[in-house]
């Protein structure tokens, strides 16, 4: 027999065993249900009773709840099953929000156990009263209280979802090209020329730059979520934050509509007042023209780009804020973070890697001057539009 024809054989016989696996694969599931519907009543009738703990790593005594839920654990083996939440996770904590209204609880903080149809609060009180909640609850035949998903639409979702995203990429580009940072790059471009920069050193300063400038904001949005979500394990503080920032957005938008409105009327610079405070604008001027003069150029415009970063966050961080928070309060976003913070800070740096390339072209800082001139009025109505926009955002999320 040749060998061809004894490999055709062993692959007949492999894709016969598969095929005989897979059919008796799909009949074991039946014939389990069939043996065990005599005993399926009796099974439901003994479901574990649930003990649900909320907790957060902020409070250092929720860990002695932590522990009086794993010593019950133990203790009632299968007629308990024991569930640990951590509410610093903003869906869990929406979750405990549901538990506290069924079971009309009035304390707003953790830790907190709910058994079939009672719930204790205070770690103390968890510590010394578990055992007896859950024997007197076993007794009852009580059921811990399950909260079921509030039904939404699916389409709505997706697209309430995707208006999200697009908040964040615009917010992102916008930020880009805020008058803070429009003038910030046209002087970083203004004294290349004047110190006799080529075109190679030119490239040079913009990578470094627009590197540090990324790697910069993306950690200071990333400690700002952290930050968000240490806050969020209090309801009443994260409500109560979200209306600061509801407040400030709407408080810049009515600023920056009047800049508008004088620029506009006036065409006098001076006349837009949102804006970074003189003395941090000398400070940035006096980090560009120090950093620049340095031997080593990657790393002095890698140190510029950390520091004007840090120093325009002052100005930039009014609508980085807003657009974190979006992010901090939709599962879905919140989940990706990462993501949509890199997503961000690529927006925000393409204005400027843009400007970049521009110049690198022989565009110079004094054309790029008169553009911002001539387009600041927009620049101010479309940041209104904006800020207003990211306070509607939030108030409808909250």
């Amino acid at each position: 027999m040749s060998g061809h024809s004894l490999v055709l054989k062993f692959w007949r016989l492999c894709f016969s065993a598969c095929l005989l696996a897979v059919v008796l694969l799909s009949a074991t599931p039946a014939a389990a249900v069939k043996h065990g519907d005599a005993g399926s009543e009796a099974s439901l009738k003994k479901a574990p009773l649930r003990v649900v703990l909320f907790w957060s790593p902020t409070c250092g005594y929720c860990e002695d709840s932590k522990n009086a839920l794993k010593a019950a654990a133990k203790k009632w083996g299968g007629r308990i099953q024991t569930e640990s939440k951590d509410v610093s996770d903003l869906e869990l904590l929406k979750v405990m929000l549901l538990y506290e209204d069924h079971y009309h609880s009035e304390e707003m903080h953790p830790p907190k156990v709910f058994v079939g149809e009672s719930y204790i609060a205070d770690d103390d009180k968890i510590g010394k009263g578990l055992d007896a909640l859950i024997t007197k609850e076993l007794a009852k035949g009580s059921v811990t209280f399950v909260p079921k998903p509030e039904p939404q639409s699916s389409v709505f979702r997706d697209k309430f979802h995707s208006f999200r995203i697009g908040a964040i990429c615009l917010g992102g580009l916008l930020d880009g090209i805020n008058p803070c940072v429009f003038t910030t790059i046209i002087f970083l471009l203004s004294m290349l020329a004047y110190l006799g920069k080529t075109r190679r050193e030119l490239a040079i300063v913009g990578v470094g730059f627009t590197l540090a400038v990324f790697l910069t904001y993306f950690l200071l949005g990333f400690a700002a979520l952290k930050a968000i979500k240490i806050f969020s394990v209090n309801h009443g503080i994260s409500r109560g934050l979200t209306y600061v920032v509801v407040a400030l957005t709407f408080a810049l938008a009515a600023w920056s509509f009047v800049d508008f409105v004088r620029y506009f009327r006036s065409g006098d610079v001076k006349k837009a007042t949102l804006g970074l405070p003189k003395v941090v604008k000398s400070r940035i001027h006096n980090v560009i023209r120090t950093g620049l003069k340095t031997r080593g150029l990657l790393a002095g415009s890698f140190i510029i780009g950390v520091l004007v970063a840090l120093l325009e966050s002052l100005c930039t961080g009014q609508i980085y804020l807003p657009v974190l928070m979006i992010v901090a309060q939709d599962p879905e976003l919140r989940s990706r973070a990462i993501g949509y913070l890199v997503l961000y800070n690529i927006m925000f740096i393409l204005p400027l890697v843009v400007i970049l390339v521009i110049a690198y072209f022989g565009v110079g800082s004094e054309l790029m001057g008169r553009f911002l001139k001539k387009h600041l009025a927009a620049m101010k109505l479309a940041l209104a539009i904006l800020f207003a926009g990211l306070g509607v955002f939030l108030l409808v999320t909250m």
